[in-house]
Parts: C-alpha cells; structure tokens; sequence
C-alpha cells in the first residue's frame, strides 16, 4: 500500500517512543548542527503497509416465461475469505468478520466493516409494458469488541477492535465481544411504459425500505457512518418519470 508515514510516527520510529526503535527512520529526520532542533523531516509516498484480501462472487440469474408475463429471478452474492491488513508498524490486523478493518476510524467508516456474507435477491415480472420488481438487500453479521475499559461511553468511548484483545488489568479478562445480527431490507417499484408516436414515457413509482427496518446497533462506529451499506433513511416513497424521443 502506497502512502506517507507521518511525522509524528517517524520520529516515533527514530526514538522508539511507544513503538519500537527503526533507527532507519532517521534519516528522514534533518536536525540544526548548532543547537540539534528538529528542522525538516521527510515524509513522501513510499510502501507503508500491506492488504491482502480474497473471496468468492457468485451470481446467478433465471427466466422464466409463462402465459401470464415473464418473471425473471437473479441472485449475486460475495463470501469474504481475509482481509488482511499489515500497518506501518508490522502489526498484522485479520479484519474478515470483525470490526476491525485497518484498525483505525474516519467518517467513511468503511475501513473497518467487514461482515463476511452479503447478497442481493430479486424478483422482476413483466407483461406487455407493465413492470414490477422487489429486491432485497442483505449485509451478514460480524464481530465487535469492547475496547479499552469494557465500555463503550464516557471516557471509555470506542474503537473497539478485536485484534488488541483489550483486558482487565486487575484481573486479566477480556473485555467481551459480541455479534452485530444481520439485517434484510426489501425494495419494491412499480412501472408502466407509453407509446406515443414520438417516442415513449415511462412512468415508476417505488419504495426503498418497505419495511422500515432500521440498521443494526454499531456500538464503535463513528458517528453513523459504520458502513454506506446500511440505510439510514428509512422508508420513503418516490415517483419518476421519463421520456425517450
């Protein structure tokens, strides 16, 4: 992976302050002959860390013709298998399942969610110029970790990754985990097709979120942004219409 160091990590490094000693890193680090003062450190795009990730897609799609409309079926899929991540320090974060991710938070969120199992399903029907669907959206369940203090509020506030395996210090027990449940969430439209001698229009009407399901508690993310994935909406009803010369 391609990116910077930073500062603050690279004089980490030459002084083994939290981390240990790369006496490597200073010579990125330019000091003042006369009174040894930090002038300049370079920090450019290098080789700062690894990502390693694999899984499986499946994708399926049927038709299926009868005397009353088409219905059509498709189904795609994708299994995470790893998603490794190694960081600037060694340090090797399995994030396939977890909330763990590249162990660090942002308002993308999205470095850090990584359920193994998502799908989507739907079923479309059409006769002459009359189209309906429904689809549905699925995002499986994944691991999330106490961080630091067992709690996740006050001064105790997250991340919580699973990879630091945070413990007790009294009594030496880590701090507990639990699952995130999956969520489905269903979307429907309805549309109709006019001809007219100059071209055609189309018109839809749909929801997104039939149900009004609402997103499943992520206790370390960051504000709401656990993953774009998640609807944060709710349901809400929409209308369009198109005109094709």
């Amino acid at each position: 992976m391609i990116g910077s160091y930073g500062t603050q990590f690279i004089l980490n490094k030459c002084y083994g302050s939290g981390v240990t000693q790369d006496t490597k890193f200073c010579d990125f680090v330019t000091r003042d002959t006369a009174t040894g003062a930090v002038t300049h450190v370079v920090d450019t795009n290098q080789n700062v860390g690894a990502l390693l990730t694999n899984g499986l897609d499946f994708s399926a799609q049927y038709g299926m013709p009868t005397d009353f409309g088409r219905f059509l079926f498709r189904f795609t899929s994708t299994y995470l298998l790893k998603y490794d991540y190694t960081d600037p320090t060694g340090l090797v974060i399995h994030g396939a399942g977890n909330y763990d991710g590249q162990g660090s938070v942002s308002a993308a969120g999205t470095g850090n969610f990584n359920p193994k199992f998502k799908f989507q399903a739907s079923v479309n029907y059409s006769l002459a110029d009359l189209s309906a669907g429904i689809v549905g959206h699925y995002i499986g369940p994944f691991t999330e970790c106490a961080p630091e203090g067992g709690l996740v509020a006050g001064a105790n506030t997250g991340p919580g990754f699973c990879y630091q395996k945070s413990a007790d210090p009294d009594t030496g027990v880590v701090y507990p985990s639990h699952t995130v449940h999956p969520i489905m969430t269903f979307d429907a439209v309805l549309g109709y097709r006019l001809k007219w001698p100059v071209g055609s229009t189309s018109l839809a009407v749909g929801v997104r979120n039939l149900l009004n399901s609402d997103p499943p508690r992520v206790y370390d993310s960051f504000l709401t942004y656990a993953d774009p994935a998640y609807d944060f909406v709710g349901r809400y009803f929409y209308a369009r219409i198109d005109h094709k010369f």
